[in-house]
């Protein structure tokens, strides 16, 4: 999802953000001092979120991201955010 919010008619304060969500990873292991762990098919999931904006007042903003690998084996996410021209 790519967003792009206009903050003024004058063109130099904006809002823009690309997320994703559910995105699968492939398998891999990794360690962390002697443990070993690892993320198997479907087993684990990734979420970005980047941003860049130039306002000229203070912002907060409040994001939530949901994802899991249904029974089915496909991956569902989805995001939820409040802050900005709100």
């Amino acid at each position: 999802m790519t967003w792009i919010t206009p903050m003024s008619d004058d063109g130099l304060k904006y809002f823009a953000t690309v997320k994703t969500t559910a995105n699968v990873v492939s398998p891999f292991k990794y360690r962390i001092g002697s443990e070993t762990f690892s993320c198997g098919k479907n087993e684990c999931l990734i979420s970005t979120d980047q941003f860049r904006s130039h306002m000229s007042y203070p912002v907060n903003y409040f994001w939530a991201s949901f994802q899991t690998v249904l029974p089915d084996g496909s991956a569902l996410g989805f995001n939820l955010g409040d802050g900005i021209n709100s």
